[in-house]
């Protein structure tokens, strides 16, 4: 059909060709070629849109066939595996034509990509890198060979109506005796007040299972059993999930909780557990970041700041007489009250305020004028004053950066940055009163008349602050190239200039996760050259290493699964551990 729709169009192509030059253009010599041209234009046009198969054209196996190699495939009696099922009907098929794909990680590179002979071992088991292979190598339908515990459910039904993907999936565990069940997912939030209950879910799969089959779920903190219940086995690709509302932590600043799942009969005991952890009342937090009007902006400087200081951070966003923790992805936090958050902002040793304002807390106004170091995003002019400088109303309107760097702290780091061609602020507030202020940045309403400045560093009587009378940064972060660059060296150059009007609290070299994905690699954050870094378990060393300088994260191999404690060392410091 496909190849009649660019046939009919390749002749009314021509068609035009030839009658514009007939009738429209002046009768010159020489018009024929030129209406060739034309014609040949047109049809490269409609074969780059058609892209039509030609009848007896080579092409790719319409048909694909996908073999988990995940590590739960190699479960069972020798011989008798669910991965002895995939790969015996991989070869029926293959005979018949069709392509053989595994999968688990990431998919191999031909030719090693229909290798059947190497056992199963990837720690994951991820469908949707397989489905795109195959759906850019021209696959129509695929066959999906698996025990059905596949980590991207979600993932995989979306995938197959975005390709255009037919797909039929046979389950292989089932037939192998492969009776188990698992812990998909614990979600818990990742921090709560002191006294307050935990509200979460469990995520548990099952495969082999009857419809009278019951799973026992428990829920431990630390060692000590807080939840437990019997909820009926999930069909096999299916998960059920359990909500579990649990007593409040009643141990240590990170509490660790551990669920677990127990099937009579199971066979496969590796995944029958998952791990979280919750922050109980945390007060260590050297930087805490508060929203009073939440937009973008806290999303992403959050997190740069936290990587550029190497500083534990916080942050809160109000809502009503409220804040909630700002916390990532699918992550459900415990709302504080505004005296919690007050007393977190007056223990931080570096504040953000985002929004601050006439209707901000009066706590929130005191913190922007007494804190030793403070980041003030101004909402209106009494946010401003309340950190110290007179402003006017805040101009909405497009406000462009000048090309020019002034003198100030920041002008090294702003160096060599291309400054015309940023997204323009949103609105801004000229600043009536800056005596003592230094002016890193200049904008300009609509790129003309007199510069205004976006960004204010004072130095004061017990502190510095940064004032922000500008809103739309978060704009910049949002284009990958020189616009991200520059509000990422615009905002480590503004944190680093806080931080150097005091003592600097100590940088914690801590994993960026409590808990990893099975075979992914560990990543450290807080890290400096000459740290000595040693990972345990138990008693045993698993990894003792030096670590390098580095301006991101620092990577170290990752590690079979289980329960682990590190300590980190600098000279002239004393060790962390933890778990």
């Amino acid at each position: 059909m496909t190849l009649l729709f660019f046939l009919a169009a390749a002749a009314l192509a021509v068609t035009f060709s030839i009658w514009t030059y007939a009738r429209r253009e002046l009768p010159v010599a020489g018009r024929w070629p030129l209406a060739a041209l034309r014609a040949g234009a047109l049809l490269l046009v409609l074969l780059l849109l058609f892209d039509p198969r030609l009848p007896g054209s080579a092409a790719a196996p319409e048909r694909w066939v996908l073999v988990d190699a995940s590590v739960s495939m190699g479960v069972g009696p020798a011989g008798a595996t669910p991965w002895d099922s995939a790969v015996a009907r991989a070869r029926i098929l293959h005979s018949k034509g069709a392509r053989v794909l595994r999968f688990g990680g990431e998919p191999l590179p031909p030719p090693l990509d229909s290798a059947l002979g190497p056992p199963p071992v990837e720690p994951r088991s991820l469908l949707v890198p397989a489905l795109e292979r195959a759906a850019e190598a021209g696959a129509r339908e695929v066959v999906v060979l698996s025990d059905l515990r596949l980590g991207d459910p979600v993932g995989v039904r979306a995938a197959l109506d975005r390709l255009g993907l037919g797909a039929r999936f046979e389950s292989v565990g089932a037939a192998a005796g492969g009776r188990s069940a698992g812990v998909a997912e614990l979600e818990l939030p990742a921090s709560a007040a002191t006294g307050e209950p935990l509200d979460g879910q469990v995520t548990v799969f099952a495969t082999g299972v009857g419809p009278a089959d019951s799973v026992q779920v428990e829920v431990r903190e630390e060692e000590s059993l807080v939840w437990s219940g019997r909820v009926p086995a999930p069909s096999a690709g299916r998960a059920v999930r359990v909500p579990v509302r649990l007593p409040a932590p009643s141990a240590g600043e990170e509490v660790r909780y551990r669920a677990a799942v127990a099937l009579a009969g199971d066979v496969f005991a590796t995944d029958d557990q998952a791990v979280a952890y919750v922050a109980v009342d945390p007060r260590e937090g050297a930087l805490v970041a508060v929203s009073f009007a939440p937009d973008w902006e806290l999303r992403h400087l959050l997190p740069l700041l936290a990587r550029a200081t190497g500083l534990p951070a916080r942050g809160f966003l109000q809502a009503g007489d409220r804040f909630f923790p700002l916390v990532a992805g699918a992550a459900r936090g415990t709302p504080l009250a505004s005296e919690a958050v007050a007393a977190r902002v007056a223990e931080a040793q570096l504040v953000v305020l985002h929004g601050l304002g006439a209707g901000s807390p009066a706590w929130a106004r005191q913190a922007a004028a007494r804190s030793g170091r403070v980041l003030v995003f101004a909402a209106d002019p009494a946010g401003a004053l309340a950190a110290g400088v007179r402003a006017g109303t805040p101009r909405a309107g497009e406000w462009y950066l000048d090309a020019e760097v002034p003198a100030s702290p920041l002008a090294g780091e702003l160096s060599g940055l291309s400054l015309s061609g940023l997204p323009p602020l949103l609105e801004l507030m000229a600043g009536t009163g800056v005596e003592g202020g230094v002016q890193p940045l200049g904008a300009r309403f609509r790129g003309t008349g007199a510069a205004e400045a976006p960004l204010l560093l004072r130095e004061r009587a017990g502190g510095r602050t940064a004032l922000v009378l500008a809103s739309g940064w978060w704009r910049w972060a949002l284009r990958p190239g020189a616009p991200s660059e520059v509000y990422d060296r615009l905002w480590s150059g503004v944190a680093g200039w806080l931080l150097a009007g005091g003592p600097v609290p100590s940088r914690t070299v801590q994993p960026t996760e409590r808990v990893f994905a099975t075979g992914a690699p560990i990543t450290w954050t807080g890290t400096s050259a000459g740290v000595r870094l040693t990972i345990l378990r138990g008693d045993s060393v698993v990894a003792d290493t030096t670590l390098a300088a580095a301006d991101g994260l620092v990577r170290t191999p990752r590690l079979p699964p289980g329960s682990y404690r590190y300590h980190a060392v600098a000279a002239g410091a004393t060790a962390a551990a933890t778990e």
